[in-house]
């Protein structure tokens, strides 16, 4: 039987998409089976939607396991699967998994997926943050201490986005335009990390927010 005969049937009338295993914390989608640590509902959707996508491209056969813990999605393979499947589904998991991480085959593929949505998504989600306190520090360029220029230096960004407004505040700062930086720090492994910056009128504004696992939990 070939992929597109293989992809074919998860996709016919009255097929059984999901499914409940014999491990009590497991379930099957797409023939895969997805486990959460903690239950999450959010997490098996995000897990759901990677095996939908997978299966579309008849790669659901080389997928052994999904395990979410925390924020972290392992893609574990079956034995023997070519590094060409471990790379296509790396680039799925990458377009899917919208926080967190997902790391294929031992690589941390894709973190922070939020700075792959709208202007209006990101805005909406740091905004949340920096309503709810997630704050390390928000300050001017000129005014910063000697440990918050440490933290920016352990500091490494990932992904990088812009946000254009019409002169108005955006997590403690005010202006046009705003660069978002998103990545981890050196000395954090548990929490990722936004850091916000924008000039207003010759003066340079910096917030750094932190994003935990249990604030994600909050907000979907």
């Amino acid at each position: 039987m070939d992929n597109k005969e293989i992809t074919k049937k998860w996709f016919q009338p009255k097929t059984s998409q999901l499914a409940v295993g014999n491990n009590p914390v497991a379930i099957y989608a797409y023939g895969i089976p997805c486990i959460d640590r903690y239950g999450g509902q959010f997490y098996y959707e995000e897990m759901f939607k990677f095996c939908r996508e997978l299966a579309k491209e008849g790669l659901e056969t080389y997928i052994k396991e999904l395990f979410y813990d925390k924020i972290l999605c392992s893609v574990k393979f079956k034995d023997n699967c070519p590094e060409y499947i471990k790379y296509a589904v790396g680039g799925i998991a990458s377009k899917v998994f919208t926080f967190g991480q997902a790391e294929v085959d031992g690589t941390v593929c894709c973190n922070i997926n939020i700075m792959l949505k709208s202007e209006s998504e990101i805005e909406g989600f740091l905004s949340f943050l920096y309503i709810n306190g997630n704050i390390v520090f928000c300050e001017l360029l000129e005014y910063l201490q000697k440990s918050q220029i440490e933290l920016l230096n352990k500091f490494h960004a990932k992904n990088i986005r812009q946000i254009n407004m019409n002169d108005s505040y955006f997590c403690g700062i005010k202006a046009n335009t705003f660069c978002i930086e998103a990545g981890e720090s050196e000395e954090d492994s548990e929490n990722e990390y936004f850091l916000i910056s924008a000039n207003h009128k010759g003066m340079r504004k910096i917030t750094l927010l932190k994003c935990s696992y249990e604030t994600i939990n909050e907000y979907v």
